[in-house]
């Protein structure tokens, strides 16, 4: 039978360089496997590099991403996080993420 835990976090790591304007917040992106899309699950205002879900069924295969952004534009997607499944209702993780700067210097970077 299937179980809906409480809330999880994820953690991920903030980008080397901001793209020469402040990080606003992340947008936490999960990949939907019978469409083959990544979704908006949730954005986060601020510095902070953690945000909490609910309602994340157990038995269920989840893998996130994350994107930075400012007052320009997002970032390209840091690398996704390992797919998982939750089996303990409750169960605290955190994935790795590795950032890309948002917008304006991500941009150059990808030109050569």
């Amino acid at each position: 039978g299937s179980c809906v835990t409480d809330s999880i976090y994820l953690d991920w790591g903030n980008p080397s360089t901001d793209g020469g304007r402040p990080i606003l917040g992340y947008t936490v992106e999960m990949y939907d496997l019978p469409t083959g899309n990544w979704v908006l699950v949730t954005q986060t205002e601020g510095s902070a590099c953690r945000s909490m879900l609910d309602n994340i069924l157990c038995g269920i295969m989840y893998r996130f991403r994350v994107r930075a952004f400012n007052e320009v534009g997002s970032s390209v997607p840091g690398i996704p996080s390992d797919s998982f499944v939750i089996d303990t209702p409750g169960v605290h993780i955190a994935p790795y993420f590795i950032l890309c700067p948002p917008a304006e210097v991500a941009k150059y970077a990808h030109e050569t």
